[in-house]
């Protein structure tokens, strides 16, 4: 896919152990900006195989299984005239994955440099800067099974 396209499709792994879900984050970034791991959905690819191909690429693991469909959140955000970033509207399609190396024992070492892992306790989500933001709602309701709907929207 290419980047500089307007809209972004991207696939996300929901990962919890104890009460603690798995965020990405530039180890860069200050403060840091943590997302769900995953990413690009490539054109012709559905969006469970460009997880597990973007988790493979990012942790090196190989044993992950899907658990279940969460849902969709379309977002737009403003962007900075000063970004390098390409698109301000996306779709994230969420699934919870697990594995059994995935623990909080053990936080995944990252295949690439410009990316690191962090377990985060579910009840400090509301601490950090999580992207997209509107996540820090529609997350903890998704993973309860109690959202009204699996497709949430921060558009107008």
């Amino acid at each position: 896919m290419s980047h500089k396209e307007p809209i972004h499709t991207l696939a996300r792994a929901v990962i919890v152990d104890q009460d603690h879900i798995l965020m990405a984050y530039h180890p860069n970034h200050k403060p840091p900006l943590y997302y769900l791991p995953g990413g690009h959905v490539e054109h012709g690819e559905g969006a469970q195989s460009a997880l597990m191909r973007e988790l493979i690429e990012e942790m090196g693991d190989k044993k992950f299984v899907t658990d279940r469909f969460l849902g969709v959140l379309e977002h737009a955000f403003i962007k900075n005239p000063q970004s390098t970033c390409c698109h301000n509207h996306e779709y994230n399609f969420l699934f919870q994955i697990s594995s059994k190396n995935l623990t909080i024992a053990a936080t995944p070492q990252s295949q690439e440099e410009d990316l690191a892992f962090a377990w985060i306790p579910l009840s400090e989500l509301a601490t950090i800067i999580l992207l997209p933001e509107v996540l820090v709602t529609h997350l903890p309701a998704w993973l309860a099974q109690n959202h009204p709907t699996a497709f949430q929207t921060s558009m107008k």
